[in-house]
């Protein structure tokens, strides 16, 4: 999921002061508070004063004792109150339980998989070590985002998982919360997306009914996974009990406006799916059409971009909110050889500039990068500046970029090298990252310094035998230069 160029709901905590209260429930102290999130004992006692003033106790043990509203309470309303824009406060008892998962991609200090090992929170877990194949592989991690730069999310084949940073400025330690909504697996889950840290939406599919058709499921928390509520996406159908292993994509660009594609594609040669659109945060949707399916992007209601085709080489543009669809890959390089055009979709920054990551196949030469931008919401596009990636890769195969608010760029090629573009520089600045294994999938960065990528690590334990693969995630504190896998920490529950 790439940092969206807008404005995100503001939540009542601040990412700060949710570590601060998760560490109030282990009962520490100002100082310890301190040497555990490396401030100083003033800025732990300003955190703790202001977590007692929002939540409106008085002492340190009422906060520490404080639960949100219990889910069912709060299920008959929870839609007309989300529509008004009321934030509930709660998403920092996700962090009440240390009780806490360490699974697949993180490794236990005790080699078994998705076992945690009981010890003090400041106790780091031995991370997975790519070049060791582990004793059993795990689920993947199938998605990932940062929320902040205090927190994030997992999906894998466990299921659901919010994530708590824990001197994360050292080690990349994290805690795990599972945050999977009550009876959804892990393998219906086809989508999230998250809008705030408290405001998320996912896609699942339902189980198969009498008729051999599935319903697909729009779900919604705002309170950050504490309590989920749920409505019917579109209509059962066979279809969707055909390709309950495709993929959703979502995107929303306030509460209330968002867009999901489903993925139909049940063959090669057929791709298709279905659009839907809602206008009151997920209570009710409409189906639209798309030509095929593909990742979204929106930058208002009506204005939105698609990437589809088999090796990416088509943008689809919308000025209508996703009704029609038209067909805009016809870009021209100027004074750039011909090819074979791969997408990215565009990013807004600011109102109206867009920037659009374009990798281009040159026959008989090495691959460029480009970055296009356009000052009238994507009617025309200019060139902005090109790089040539070293190395050879075929069609289908992109980069993956970041870009900033500000309009600076950091795009991981395929061949490991990577790239950065600042708007006060107008050539494309090339390093190679130290400690990322391979090119990731995807990359999330909270800022311009912190980020993360998932990444696959394969191997075998004898000769082209008894063979393993698994995605986890690495983490950047340093642009993108250095990286180091996430690690999982432990804990005793707390008494």
């Amino acid at each position: 999921m790439a940092r969206r160029g807008r404005p995100r709901h503001p939540d009542i905590l601040t990412p700060r002061e949710w570590e601060v209260l998760a560490l109030l429930r282990e009962r520490l102290t100002n100082e310890q508070i301190a040497e555990r999130l490396s401030v100083t004992v003033h800025a732990a006692r300003y955190h703790v004063s202001e977590i007692l003033s929002k939540l409106g106790v008085a002492s340190r043990e009422e906060a520490a004792a404080w639960q949100p509203p219990s889910a069912e309470s709060r299920r008959a309303d929870i839609w007309t109150r989300a529509l008004e824009g009321a934030v509930v406060v709660g998403a920092i008892a996700l962090f009440s339980s240390l009780a806490l998962l360490a699974f697949g991609a993180f490794r236990t200090s005790g080699g078994e998989t998705g076992a945690s090992t009981p010890a003090s929170p400041s106790a780091s877990v031995t991370g997975f070590v790519a070049s060791t194949p582990p004793p059993d592989v795990g689920p993947n991690v199938r998605a990932m985002g940062m929320i902040n730069g205090a927190s994030g999310w997992l999906l894998t084949d466990d299921g659901l998982y919010r994530t708590s940073l824990s001197g994360y400025h050292e080690t990349g330690g994290i805690y795990l919360v599972d945050i999977t909504p009550p009876g959804v697996s892990a393998a219906e889950i086809k989508g999230v997306h998250y809008e705030g840290s408290l405001n998320w939406w996912m896609i699942a599919s339902g189980a198969a009914d009498s008729t051999n058709t599935a319903q697909l499921i729009a779900y919604l928390t705002i309170d950050g996974g504490i309590s989920w509520q749920s409505s019917p996406l579109g209509e059962p159908e066979k279809v969707y009990l055909e390709t309950q292993s495709r993929p959703a994509y979502i995107d929303f660009i306030d509460f209330n406006h968002g867009w999901v594609v489903v993925d139909t594609q049940q063959t090669m040669n057929s791709p298709s799916a279905d659009l839907y659109r809602t206008e009151d945060g997920g209570a009710t949707w409409a189906k639209l059409s798309i030509p095929t399916s593909a990742e979204l992007y929106f930058a208002n209601e009506n204005d939105g971009w698609a990437v589809a085709g088999r090796v990416h080489d088509q943008l689809l543009a919308t000025d209508d909110g996703g009704v029609s669809w038209q067909n805009e890959s016809d870009i021209t390089p100027y004074g750039l050889p011909a090819g074979l055009r791969m997408f990215e979709l565009p990013q807004a920054v600011g109102s109206e500039h867009l920037l659009l990551p374009v990798t281009q196949l040159v026959k008989g030469g090495a691959p460029l990068f480009q970055l296009f931008s356009s000052d009238n919401g994507g009617q025309t596009w200019e060139p902005l500046t090109s790089a040539t990636i070293a190395g050879n890769f075929g069609a289908g195969v992109t980069a993956i970029t970041q870009i900033f608010d500000d309009g600076s760029v950091v795009s991981f090629a395929p061949d490991g090298t990577a790239l950065l573009y600042s708007p006060r520089n107008s050539e494309l600045q090339e390093f190679l990252p130290d400690g990322l294994t391979g090119a990731p999938s995807a990359i999330d960065f909270a800022d311009q310094q912190r980020g993360w990528a998932l990444v696959q690590q394969s191997g075998c334990r004898s000769f082209k035998s008894d063979c393993w693969s698994v995605n986890y995630v690495e983490w950047t504190k340093s642009g993108g230069q250095t990286w180091k896998p996430l690690v999982a920490f432990s804990a005793s529950p707390t008494p």
